[in-house]
């Protein structure tokens, strides 16, 4: 991500909005049909954009090294709890483990920085990245479109 802290947040809420809610936001939704589809519509865009405005402080409140969940045994209660209220956790969980630790691995290997650090590199990954949230953006604007006709 660039720039300064705001403009990251802001991006980033723009970019979760788009993406999730091109996801939830569908013409056969039955929330859509039972709701006013002008206020279902923009809850489910407003809730994820607000959860990718605040996910970034939040990651570095819970970096700190004091915080309860970077302590000892007490690390585990969150995810434990997260598979006790949500069941289809249990089949989550393996994966985002999984690619976790394949991620720690490639970011201690040598040639990842020198990859990382390569500008072109850099800007065809944002580019990706943008082409997503584009994608969901049209999406979106098609199906909310379809939606409030």
């Amino acid at each position: 991500m660039i720039g300064p802290g705001w403009f990251k947040q802001v991006t980033s809420a723009l970019g979760a909005g788009a993406v999730v809610g091109s996801m939830l936001v569908h013409t056969d939704g039955v929330d859509f049909r039972l709701l006013r589809p002008g206020l279902a519509v923009a809850f489910f865009v407003l809730i994820p954009a607000v959860f990718g405005f605040f996910i970034g402080p939040l990651e570095k409140v819970l970096a700190r090294p004091e915080v309860w969940v970077n302590r000892g045994r007490q690390g585990w209660i969150l995810p434990l709890l997260s598979i006790l209220a949500i069941p289809p956790m249990v089949i989550v969980v393996p994966f985002v483990s999984a690619f976790m630790l394949a991620w720690a691995a490639i970011r201690r290997s040598p040639s990842y920085a020198s990859i990382r650090d390569n500008l072109w590199f850099g800007l065809a990954i944002r580019g990706l990245w943008l082409g997503v949230a584009v994608l969901g953006l049209e999406s979106l604007v098609s199906d909310a479109s379809s939606i409030l006709e």
